[in-house]
This record gives C-alpha cells, sequence and structure tokens, in this order.
C-alpha cells in the first residue's frame, strides 16, 4: 500500500526561534522611559500654566486710588464729567 499523503513532498518542520523568558527592558532602558515620559508630562503641565506677566497686577497704590475714587451713578454723572473737565487727572 502507498501512503495516505501521496500529494505532500519532502514537507519540512521548522521549529521556531526560542523567545527569551523574559521580555521587559533592560533597566538603563526603562529608566531612560521612564524619565522622558516625566520630562514630556512636566513640560506639558508647565506650559499649560498662565503665565505672569509683569504689570498686570494692580499695586497697593492702584487699589487705594481706585478705592478712593467716587462711584458713577446717573445721578452724580454730569458734576462727575464736570469735576474732571475743570481739573483733568494724569
Amino acid at each position: 500500500m502507498r501512503p495516505a499523503n501521496k500529494g505532500r513532498i519532502g514537507t519540512i518542520m521548522v521549529t521556531p526561534p526560542k523567545l527569551p523568558a523574559n521580555d521587559s527592558l533592560p533597566p538603563l532602558m526603562r529608566t531612560v522611559v521612564i524619565s522622558s515620559g516625566l520630562l514630556a508630562f512636566g513640560l506639558v503641565v508647565a506650559l499649560s500654566l498662565p503665565t505672569p506677566r509683569s504689570g498686570t497686577a494692580p499695586s497697593e497704590a492702584a487699589k487705594e486710588a481706585a478705592k478712593s475714587e467716587p462711584v458713577l451713578t446717573a445721578e452724580n454723572a454730569a458734576e462727575l464729567c464736570q469735576q474732571l473737565f475743570e481739573e483733568p487727572r494724569e
């Protein structure tokens, strides 16, 4: 009798290469990757914060001057405009 797999001629069985048991990154590479990620995160956070601008925060003198100025209402508007016209401020 002939074998049942008549159509197969010379089938070669190849064993796959053995993979290392530890698939994680080496310690130095792991440190570099984590450090880069933390640096990128820090840059994103730093760039998303509002930047302090000089001269935008009112000083104590400006706050006191704002408090001493009269409040503009419909009743005193004409009087205040007349005072400012007579005594202009810088």
